[in-house]
Protein backbone atom coordinates (compact mmCIF):
# COMPACT_ATOMS: atom_id res chain seq x y z
CA UNK A 1 0.00 0.00 0.00
CA UNK A 2 0.81 3.82 0.03
CA UNK A 3 -0.17 4.55 2.99
CA UNK A 4 2.54 3.15 5.41
CA UNK A 5 4.98 5.47 3.94
CA UNK A 6 6.51 8.90 4.77
CA UNK A 7 6.24 10.45 1.42
CA UNK A 8 2.24 9.40 0.57
CA UNK A 9 1.86 11.17 3.57
CA UNK A 10 2.31 8.75 6.67
CA UNK A 11 3.49 10.71 9.76
CA UNK A 12 4.16 8.02 12.10
CA UNK A 13 5.64 5.36 10.13
CA UNK A 14 9.40 5.62 9.40
CA UNK A 15 10.67 4.78 5.78
CA UNK A 16 13.44 7.50 5.69
CA UNK A 17 15.34 5.44 2.98
CA UNK A 18 12.20 5.08 0.55
CA UNK A 19 11.43 8.74 1.35
CA UNK A 20 14.66 9.91 0.22
CA UNK A 21 14.91 7.78 -2.98
CA UNK A 22 10.83 9.89 -3.54
CA UNK A 23 12.14 12.81 -3.23
CA UNK A 24 14.89 12.41 -5.36
CA UNK A 25 12.89 11.97 -8.14
CA UNK A 26 8.94 11.65 -8.94
CA UNK A 27 6.37 9.52 -7.54
CA UNK A 28 2.62 9.02 -8.32
CA UNK A 29 -0.88 9.13 -6.24
CA UNK A 30 -2.49 7.31 -8.96
CA UNK A 31 -1.34 3.86 -10.00
CA UNK A 32 -3.70 1.36 -10.44
CA UNK A 33 -2.49 -2.51 -10.18
CA UNK A 34 -3.44 -4.75 -13.45
CA UNK A 35 -4.25 -7.52 -11.08
CA UNK A 36 -4.78 -7.60 -7.08
CA UNK A 37 -2.47 -10.55 -6.15
CA UNK A 38 0.65 -11.66 -6.90
CA UNK A 39 1.32 -14.09 -9.22
CA UNK A 40 -0.71 -12.11 -12.06
CA UNK A 41 0.28 -8.81 -11.39
CA UNK A 42 4.24 -9.68 -11.29
CA UNK A 43 3.60 -11.35 -14.65
CA UNK A 44 1.92 -8.27 -15.93
CA UNK A 45 5.07 -6.22 -14.89
CA UNK A 46 7.16 -8.49 -16.66
CA UNK A 47 5.51 -8.49 -19.34
CA UNK A 48 3.74 -5.35 -19.63
CA UNK A 49 0.45 -7.07 -20.52
CA UNK A 50 -3.20 -7.68 -18.84
CA UNK A 51 -3.61 -11.13 -16.85
CA UNK A 52 -6.26 -12.34 -19.45
CA UNK A 53 -3.13 -11.51 -22.28
CA UNK A 54 -0.26 -13.29 -20.37
CA UNK A 55 -2.45 -15.99 -19.27
CA UNK A 56 -0.61 -16.63 -15.83
CA UNK A 57 -3.79 -15.80 -13.98
CA UNK A 58 -4.44 -18.73 -11.27
CA UNK A 59 -2.40 -20.23 -8.46
CA UNK A 60 -1.01 -23.21 -10.84
CA UNK A 61 -0.75 -20.81 -14.07
CA UNK A 62 2.64 -20.55 -15.86
CA UNK A 63 4.20 -17.27 -17.47
CA UNK A 64 3.75 -18.51 -21.67
CA UNK A 65 7.45 -19.55 -22.68
CA UNK A 66 7.15 -17.68 -25.65
CA UNK A 67 5.83 -14.36 -24.22
CA UNK A 68 8.75 -11.78 -23.99
CA UNK A 69 9.96 -10.10 -20.39
CA UNK A 70 11.57 -7.55 -19.36
CA UNK A 71 14.55 -9.44 -18.15
CA UNK A 72 14.95 -10.95 -21.57
CA UNK A 73 14.92 -7.80 -22.86
CA UNK A 74 17.16 -6.36 -20.56
CA UNK A 75 19.68 -9.20 -21.20
CA UNK A 76 19.35 -8.97 -24.87
CA UNK A 77 20.76 -5.39 -25.07
CA UNK A 78 23.62 -6.86 -23.22
CA UNK A 79 22.51 -6.23 -19.19
CA UNK A 80 23.98 -9.00 -16.55
CA UNK A 81 20.07 -9.84 -15.11
CA UNK A 82 19.95 -10.46 -11.60
CA UNK A 83 16.80 -11.41 -9.52
CA UNK A 84 15.73 -11.91 -6.00
CA UNK A 85 12.59 -13.80 -5.32
CA UNK A 86 10.58 -15.09 -1.58
CA UNK A 87 8.06 -17.97 -3.47
CA UNK A 88 7.25 -20.51 -0.71
CA UNK A 89 7.30 -22.86 -3.49
CA UNK A 90 9.76 -22.92 -6.79
CA UNK A 91 6.26 -21.59 -8.67
CA UNK A 92 5.06 -18.74 -7.54
CA UNK A 93 7.13 -16.39 -8.71
CA UNK A 94 10.09 -18.71 -9.33
CA UNK A 95 11.50 -20.88 -12.31
CA UNK A 96 8.69 -23.27 -11.89
CA UNK A 97 6.53 -20.79 -13.35
CA UNK A 98 8.70 -18.74 -15.89
CA UNK A 99 9.72 -16.08 -13.46
CA UNK A 100 13.35 -16.57 -14.11
CA UNK A 101 13.58 -16.44 -17.93
CA UNK A 102 16.19 -13.68 -18.73
CA UNK A 103 17.75 -13.88 -15.61
CA UNK A 104 21.09 -14.53 -15.42
CA UNK A 105 21.04 -15.65 -12.10
CA UNK A 106 17.34 -15.95 -10.16
CA UNK A 107 17.70 -16.81 -6.29
CA UNK A 108 14.69 -17.55 -4.91
CA UNK A 109 14.02 -19.34 -1.45
CA UNK A 110 10.81 -19.61 0.78
CA UNK A 111 11.90 -17.17 3.70
CA UNK A 112 11.60 -13.60 2.97
CA UNK A 113 14.85 -12.47 5.17
CA UNK A 114 17.28 -15.27 3.38
CA UNK A 115 16.11 -13.67 0.28
CA UNK A 116 16.91 -10.17 1.70
CA UNK A 117 20.21 -11.78 3.09
CA UNK A 118 21.31 -13.44 -0.37
CA UNK A 119 20.65 -9.97 -1.84
CA UNK A 120 22.97 -8.23 0.62
CA UNK A 121 25.77 -10.87 -0.28
CA UNK A 122 25.30 -10.52 -3.58
CA UNK A 123 25.92 -6.64 -3.05
CA UNK A 124 28.97 -7.43 -0.46
CA UNK A 125 30.55 -9.84 -2.59
CA UNK A 126 30.91 -7.72 -5.71
CA UNK A 127 31.71 -4.81 -4.35
CA UNK A 128 34.89 -4.50 -6.68
CA UNK A 129 33.13 -5.59 -9.65
CA UNK A 130 30.19 -2.89 -8.72
CA UNK A 131 33.34 -0.25 -8.42
CA UNK A 132 34.91 -1.25 -11.24
CA UNK A 133 32.11 -0.74 -13.71
CA UNK A 134 31.52 2.59 -12.37
CA UNK A 135 27.26 1.70 -13.53
CA UNK A 136 25.85 0.44 -15.81
CA UNK A 137 25.19 -2.94 -17.22
CA UNK A 138 23.28 -4.38 -14.37
CA UNK A 139 19.88 -5.03 -14.29
CA UNK A 140 18.95 -6.24 -10.39
CA UNK A 141 15.14 -7.02 -9.83
CA UNK A 142 14.60 -7.58 -5.95
CA UNK A 143 10.95 -8.63 -4.94
CA UNK A 144 10.57 -7.80 -1.21
CA UNK A 145 7.44 -10.05 0.56
CA UNK A 146 7.78 -8.67 3.93
CA UNK A 147 4.92 -6.20 3.71
CA UNK A 148 2.08 -9.40 3.18
CA UNK A 149 0.63 -12.03 4.83
CA UNK A 150 1.41 -13.59 7.15
CA UNK A 151 2.26 -10.47 9.36
CA UNK A 152 4.82 -9.99 11.45
CA UNK A 153 6.08 -7.61 14.15
CA UNK A 154 9.14 -6.77 13.37
CA UNK A 155 9.50 -3.78 16.62
CA UNK A 156 7.79 -5.54 18.81
CA UNK A 157 8.99 -4.07 22.14
CA UNK A 158 7.33 -0.75 20.60
CA UNK A 159 3.79 -2.26 18.66
CA UNK A 160 1.75 -3.81 21.25
CA UNK A 161 -1.74 -5.29 20.92
CA UNK A 162 -4.50 -4.04 23.25
CA UNK A 163 -6.88 -6.17 21.53
CA UNK A 164 -8.19 -9.73 21.90
CA UNK A 165 -5.53 -11.40 19.68
CA UNK A 166 -2.40 -10.60 22.10
CA UNK A 167 1.10 -10.37 20.18
CA UNK A 168 0.48 -13.31 18.37
CA UNK A 169 1.93 -14.05 14.88
CA UNK A 170 -0.73 -12.47 11.96
CA UNK A 171 -0.82 -15.71 9.86
CA UNK A 172 -3.39 -16.56 7.35
CA UNK A 173 -5.25 -19.11 9.39
CA UNK A 174 -5.44 -16.80 12.60
CA UNK A 175 -6.75 -14.04 10.22
CA UNK A 176 -9.23 -15.58 8.76
CA UNK A 177 -10.35 -17.40 11.86
CA UNK A 178 -10.32 -14.76 14.36
CA UNK A 179 -9.23 -10.94 12.66
CA UNK A 180 -11.75 -11.05 9.48
CA UNK A 181 -15.02 -12.68 10.99
CA UNK A 182 -14.90 -9.84 13.89
CA UNK A 183 -17.23 -12.30 15.57
CA UNK A 184 -17.82 -11.82 19.74
CA UNK A 185 -14.97 -12.77 21.54
CA UNK A 186 -12.47 -13.25 18.82
CA UNK A 187 -10.99 -10.21 17.61
CA UNK A 188 -11.96 -6.37 17.74
CA UNK A 189 -10.35 -2.86 16.72
CA UNK A 190 -7.59 -2.83 18.54
CA UNK A 191 -6.89 -5.91 16.55
CA UNK A 192 -7.15 -4.24 14.01
CA UNK A 193 -5.05 -1.19 14.86
CA UNK A 194 -2.43 -3.69 15.75
CA UNK A 195 -2.63 -5.72 12.43
CA UNK A 196 -1.77 -2.40 10.54
CA UNK A 197 1.14 -1.42 13.00
CA UNK A 198 2.74 -4.40 11.98
CA UNK A 199 2.15 -4.48 8.73
CA UNK A 200 3.59 -0.79 8.39
CA UNK A 201 6.37 -2.09 10.57
CA UNK A 202 7.05 -4.34 7.63
CA UNK A 203 6.92 -1.70 5.48
CA UNK A 204 10.07 0.06 7.49
CA UNK A 205 11.94 -3.39 7.53
CA UNK A 206 12.02 -2.82 3.84
CA UNK A 207 13.54 0.30 4.40
CA UNK A 208 16.33 -0.47 6.63
CA UNK A 209 16.65 -3.70 3.76
CA UNK A 210 17.23 -0.69 1.20
CA UNK A 211 18.99 1.61 2.90
CA UNK A 212 21.80 -0.86 3.54
CA UNK A 213 22.07 -1.47 0.00
CA UNK A 214 22.04 2.41 -0.27
CA UNK A 215 24.89 2.84 1.76
CA UNK A 216 27.09 0.07 -0.13
CA UNK A 217 26.18 1.79 -3.33
CA UNK A 218 27.36 4.68 -2.48
CA UNK A 219 30.66 3.34 -0.94
CA UNK A 220 30.86 2.14 -4.77
CA UNK A 221 30.46 5.26 -6.20
CA UNK A 222 27.71 4.19 -8.21
CA UNK A 223 24.36 5.51 -6.16
CA UNK A 224 24.56 8.73 -7.43
CA UNK A 225 23.94 7.69 -11.01
CA UNK A 226 21.73 4.63 -10.29
CA UNK A 227 18.28 4.00 -11.68
CA UNK A 228 15.59 2.69 -8.63
CA UNK A 229 11.91 2.21 -9.66
CA UNK A 230 9.89 1.02 -6.24
CA UNK A 231 6.73 -0.29 -6.47
CA UNK A 232 4.15 -3.18 -5.35
CA UNK A 233 2.12 -5.89 -7.62
CA UNK A 234 -1.17 -4.79 -4.79
CA UNK A 235 -1.67 -3.73 -1.22
CA UNK A 236 -3.80 -4.69 1.52
CA UNK A 237 -7.15 -3.78 2.98
CA UNK A 238 -8.04 -3.86 6.82
CA UNK A 239 -11.71 -3.44 6.53
CA UNK A 240 -11.65 0.35 5.61
CA UNK A 241 -14.02 -0.86 3.01
CA UNK A 242 -16.72 -2.45 5.49
CA UNK A 243 -16.30 -6.51 5.14
CA UNK A 244 -13.32 -6.30 2.63
CA UNK A 245 -9.88 -8.50 3.84
CA UNK A 246 -6.71 -9.57 2.81
CA UNK A 247 -6.21 -8.85 -1.14
CA UNK A 248 -7.34 -10.37 -4.33
CA UNK A 249 -10.35 -7.56 -4.13
CA UNK A 250 -10.60 -4.66 -6.62
CA UNK A 251 -11.13 -2.19 -4.10
CA UNK A 252 -8.92 0.48 -3.27
CA UNK A 253 -6.72 -0.53 -0.23
CA UNK A 254 -5.54 -3.44 -2.55
CA UNK A 255 -5.04 -1.83 -6.09
CA UNK A 256 -3.91 1.68 -4.89
CA UNK A 257 -0.26 1.06 -5.05
CA UNK A 258 3.07 3.42 -4.74
CA UNK A 259 4.99 3.53 -7.78
CA UNK A 260 8.36 5.87 -7.28
CA UNK A 261 11.15 6.61 -10.04
CA UNK A 262 14.85 8.03 -9.50
CA UNK A 263 16.51 8.37 -12.86
CA UNK A 264 19.00 11.04 -11.73
CA UNK A 265 20.17 11.45 -15.32
CA UNK A 266 16.81 11.86 -17.31
CA UNK A 267 14.17 12.93 -14.31
CA UNK A 268 14.08 16.13 -12.73
CA UNK A 269 13.00 15.52 -8.99
CA UNK A 270 9.14 17.09 -8.60
CA UNK A 271 6.95 16.51 -5.61
CA UNK A 272 3.97 14.17 -5.52
CA UNK A 273 2.19 13.95 -9.05
CA UNK A 274 -1.67 13.55 -8.41
CA UNK A 275 -2.88 14.98 -11.93
CA UNK A 276 -2.80 11.49 -14.11
CA UNK A 277 -3.22 8.05 -13.49
CA UNK A 278 -0.89 5.43 -13.69
CA UNK A 279 -0.31 1.59 -14.05
CA UNK A 280 1.99 -0.86 -13.56
CA UNK A 281 1.95 -1.86 -16.64
CA UNK A 282 3.85 1.10 -17.07
CA UNK A 283 6.75 0.20 -15.52
CA UNK A 284 8.48 -2.07 -18.28
CA UNK A 285 7.94 0.64 -21.27
CA UNK A 286 9.95 3.25 -18.92
CA UNK A 287 12.59 0.79 -18.43
CA UNK A 288 13.00 -0.25 -22.04
CA UNK A 289 13.02 3.67 -23.44
CA UNK A 290 15.44 4.70 -20.73
CA UNK A 291 17.87 1.47 -21.51
CA UNK A 292 17.29 2.81 -25.32
CA UNK A 293 15.61 -0.70 -26.34
CA UNK A 294 13.12 0.06 -28.59
CA UNK A 295 9.33 -0.50 -27.03
CA UNK A 296 7.09 -3.68 -28.51
CA UNK A 297 3.78 -2.26 -29.99
CA UNK A 298 2.04 -5.26 -28.46
CA UNK A 299 2.65 -3.86 -24.72
CA UNK A 300 -0.20 -2.18 -23.19
CA UNK A 301 1.66 0.54 -20.50
CA UNK A 302 3.27 3.39 -21.90
CA UNK A 303 6.54 4.97 -20.68
CA UNK A 304 6.70 7.49 -18.16
CA UNK A 305 9.66 9.73 -19.41
CA UNK A 306 7.83 12.17 -20.87
CA UNK A 307 4.96 12.68 -18.73
CA UNK A 308 3.41 14.99 -20.89
CA UNK A 309 2.24 12.37 -23.21
CA UNK A 310 0.27 10.39 -20.91
CA UNK A 311 -3.94 11.12 -21.41
CA UNK A 312 -5.25 13.21 -18.83
CA UNK A 313 -8.46 10.85 -20.06
CA UNK A 314 -6.99 7.49 -19.65
CA UNK A 315 -8.54 4.62 -18.61
CA UNK A 316 -6.66 1.72 -16.61
CA UNK A 317 -7.94 -1.65 -15.30
CA UNK A 318 -7.56 -4.13 -12.78
CA UNK A 319 -8.31 -7.96 -13.35
CA UNK A 320 -8.88 -11.33 -11.15
CA UNK A 321 -10.20 -14.38 -13.10
CA UNK A 322 -9.40 -16.20 -9.56
CA UNK A 323 -11.46 -14.17 -7.14
CA UNK A 324 -13.87 -12.99 -10.09
CA UNK A 325 -13.53 -9.47 -10.62
CA UNK A 326 -13.04 -6.48 -13.28
CA UNK A 327 -12.45 -2.89 -12.26
CA UNK A 328 -11.86 -0.20 -14.30
CA UNK A 329 -11.03 3.53 -13.11
CA UNK A 330 -10.14 7.41 -14.77
CA UNK A 331 -8.91 9.84 -12.97
CA UNK A 332 -11.64 10.02 -10.68
CA UNK A 333 -14.32 7.66 -10.96
CA UNK A 334 -14.00 3.93 -10.82
CA UNK A 335 -16.40 1.55 -11.88
CA UNK A 336 -16.22 -2.11 -10.48
CA UNK A 337 -17.71 -5.50 -11.55
CA UNK A 338 -18.06 -8.59 -9.44
CA UNK A 339 -18.51 -11.63 -9.91
CA UNK A 340 -17.28 -10.94 -13.19
CA UNK A 341 -15.51 -15.19 -13.25
CA UNK A 342 -17.12 -17.58 -11.39
CA UNK A 343 -15.24 -21.13 -10.45
CA UNK A 344 -16.35 -23.84 -12.90
CA UNK A 345 -17.26 -26.53 -9.94
CA UNK A 346 -20.19 -28.89 -10.19
CA UNK A 347 -20.48 -30.28 -6.81
CA UNK A 348 -22.14 -26.56 -5.61
CA UNK A 349 -24.04 -23.82 -6.74
CA UNK A 350 -21.13 -21.67 -8.57
CA UNK A 351 -22.17 -18.32 -7.19
CA UNK A 352 -22.45 -19.57 -3.37
CA UNK A 353 -18.85 -21.12 -4.17
CA UNK A 354 -17.52 -17.57 -5.31
CA UNK A 355 -18.90 -16.10 -2.08
CA UNK A 356 -17.22 -18.59 -0.45
CA UNK A 357 -14.02 -17.83 -1.37
CA UNK A 358 -13.68 -13.94 -1.51
CA UNK A 359 -11.00 -12.53 1.02
CA UNK A 360 -12.60 -12.59 4.69
CA UNK A 361 -14.34 -15.90 4.46
CA UNK A 362 -14.12 -18.13 6.86
CA UNK A 363 -16.91 -20.75 6.47
CA UNK A 364 -15.49 -22.53 3.14
CA UNK A 365 -12.50 -24.88 3.57
CA UNK A 366 -11.43 -25.12 0.06
CA UNK A 367 -9.66 -28.24 -1.17
CA UNK A 368 -7.30 -28.98 -3.70
CA UNK A 369 -9.38 -29.50 -6.76
CA UNK A 370 -11.42 -26.38 -6.11
CA UNK A 371 -8.34 -24.09 -5.75
CA UNK A 372 -7.08 -25.63 -9.00
CA UNK A 373 -10.54 -25.56 -10.92
CA UNK A 374 -10.40 -23.43 -13.59
CA UNK A 375 -12.38 -20.04 -13.33
CA UNK A 376 -14.30 -18.90 -16.43
CA UNK A 377 -15.42 -15.20 -17.30
CA UNK A 378 -19.44 -14.73 -16.85
CA UNK A 379 -19.71 -11.13 -17.12
CA UNK A 380 -21.37 -11.14 -20.41
CA UNK A 381 -23.81 -14.37 -20.53
CA UNK A 382 -27.55 -15.00 -20.16
CA UNK A 383 -28.51 -14.23 -16.53
CA UNK A 384 -24.97 -13.43 -15.51
CA UNK A 385 -24.73 -12.54 -11.92
CA UNK A 386 -22.13 -9.83 -12.39
CA UNK A 387 -23.11 -6.19 -10.27
CA UNK A 388 -21.83 -2.46 -11.08
CA UNK A 389 -20.55 -1.24 -8.17
CA UNK A 390 -19.31 3.05 -9.06
CA UNK A 391 -17.24 5.14 -7.04
CA UNK A 392 -16.68 9.04 -6.78
CA UNK A 393 -12.43 8.33 -5.54
CA UNK A 394 -12.04 11.86 -4.43
CA UNK A 395 -14.92 12.34 -2.17
CA UNK A 396 -15.22 8.37 -1.50
CA UNK A 397 -11.55 7.22 -1.34
CA UNK A 398 -12.40 3.68 0.54
CA UNK A 399 -15.15 3.17 -2.07
CA UNK A 400 -18.21 2.86 1.06
CA UNK A 401 -20.83 4.42 -1.39
CA UNK A 402 -21.78 3.11 -4.40
CA UNK A 403 -23.15 6.04 -6.92
CA UNK A 404 -23.48 3.87 -9.65
CA UNK A 405 -27.67 4.88 -10.37
CA UNK A 406 -26.65 8.28 -9.17
CA UNK A 407 -23.90 9.23 -12.16
CA UNK A 408 -25.99 6.80 -15.12
CA UNK A 409 -23.70 9.34 -17.57
CA UNK A 410 -20.24 8.31 -15.94
CA UNK A 411 -21.06 4.76 -15.04
CA UNK A 412 -21.97 4.63 -19.42
CA UNK A 413 -18.62 6.02 -20.08
CA UNK A 414 -16.60 3.07 -18.10
CA UNK A 415 -18.94 0.58 -18.82
CA UNK A 416 -18.54 1.03 -22.90
CA UNK A 417 -14.46 1.39 -21.88
CA UNK A 418 -14.87 -1.81 -19.92
CA UNK A 419 -16.48 -3.87 -22.87
CA UNK A 420 -14.25 -2.34 -25.30
CA UNK A 421 -11.07 -3.86 -23.04
CA UNK A 422 -13.04 -7.16 -22.27
CA UNK A 423 -13.42 -7.73 -26.59
CA UNK A 424 -9.91 -6.45 -27.03
CA UNK A 425 -8.30 -9.37 -24.03
CA UNK A 426 -10.54 -12.21 -25.19
CA UNK A 427 -12.67 -11.67 -21.92
CA UNK A 428 -16.04 -11.42 -24.05
CA UNK A 429 -15.81 -12.14 -27.53
CA UNK A 430 -19.05 -10.40 -29.82
CA UNK A 431 -21.10 -12.79 -29.96
CA UNK A 432 -21.78 -12.08 -25.93
CA UNK A 433 -22.84 -8.55 -27.00
CA UNK A 434 -26.27 -9.96 -27.64
CA UNK A 435 -26.56 -10.07 -23.64
CA UNK A 436 -25.89 -6.34 -23.06
CA UNK A 437 -29.14 -5.52 -21.53
CA UNK A 438 -31.42 -3.65 -23.93
CA UNK A 439 -31.40 0.27 -24.63
CA UNK A 440 -27.59 0.38 -22.08
CA UNK A 441 -26.01 1.72 -25.01
CA UNK A 442 -26.82 2.80 -28.30
CA UNK A 443 -26.79 1.33 -31.82
CA UNK A 444 -23.65 3.46 -33.27
CA UNK A 445 -21.72 2.04 -29.69
CA UNK A 446 -22.49 -1.64 -30.61
CA UNK A 447 -21.14 -1.06 -33.94
CA UNK A 448 -17.59 0.10 -32.88
CA UNK A 449 -17.88 -2.16 -30.01
CA UNK A 450 -17.94 -5.22 -33.00
CA UNK A 451 -14.89 -3.46 -34.53
CA UNK A 452 -12.85 -4.26 -31.61
CA UNK A 453 -10.58 -7.28 -32.55
CA UNK A 454 -9.08 -9.74 -30.10
CA UNK A 455 -4.94 -8.80 -28.99
CA UNK A 456 -4.28 -12.07 -26.62
CA UNK A 457 -2.47 -14.74 -28.83
CA UNK A 458 -1.39 -17.39 -25.96
CA UNK A 459 -2.46 -20.34 -24.79
CA UNK A 460 -3.27 -20.90 -20.57
CA UNK A 461 -0.36 -23.23 -19.33
CA UNK A 462 -0.66 -24.97 -15.70
CA UNK A 463 2.13 -26.74 -13.11
CA UNK A 464 0.63 -29.12 -10.54
CA UNK A 465 0.49 -27.90 -7.28
CA UNK A 466 1.40 -30.09 -4.08
CA UNK A 467 -0.38 -30.60 -0.29
CA UNK A 468 2.24 -28.50 1.18
CA UNK A 469 1.73 -25.74 -1.50
CA UNK A 470 -1.76 -25.74 -0.63
CA UNK A 471 -0.95 -25.12 2.81
CA UNK A 472 1.80 -22.73 2.25
CA UNK A 473 -0.91 -20.42 0.31
CA UNK A 474 -3.45 -20.80 3.20
CA UNK A 475 -0.82 -18.91 5.68
CA UNK A 476 0.03 -16.63 3.26
CA UNK A 477 -3.35 -15.08 3.12
CA UNK A 478 -4.23 -16.87 0.02
CA UNK A 479 -7.17 -18.80 1.15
Amino acid sequence: RQSPLGCYGNKSNHTPNIDTIAQDGIFFKHVFTAAPWTRPSFASIFTSTYPSQHTAEHHNSLLPNDISTLAQMMQKQGYFTVGFAKTRFDGFVGPGAGFAKGFDVYFHYDDAKEVNKAFDNYLANNSEAFSRIGGGGVFIFHHFFDPHAPYENHFPEIIKNKGLLGDAKLQGTLLWEKLYPQSPGSANGKDIEYAVKVYESESAYVDTTIGTAITRLKDYKIYKDLNIIICADHGESFNEKYGVWNHGNPYATCTRVPLILRFPKTITPVPLIDNILISNLDIMPTILELAEIPIPNTLEGQSLLNLEDIDNNRFCISEDLKNGSLAIRNIRYKLVAIPAALPMVDHIDPYKFWKSIQPGTSDHAVTRNELESLREWIILRKNSPTKYELYDLILDPFENRDIATEEENIFHILYLELLRHCLKTGIITSDNLQWIREGSISNTEMESLKTVHISNGYQPEYLDLQEDTIEALKAQGYL
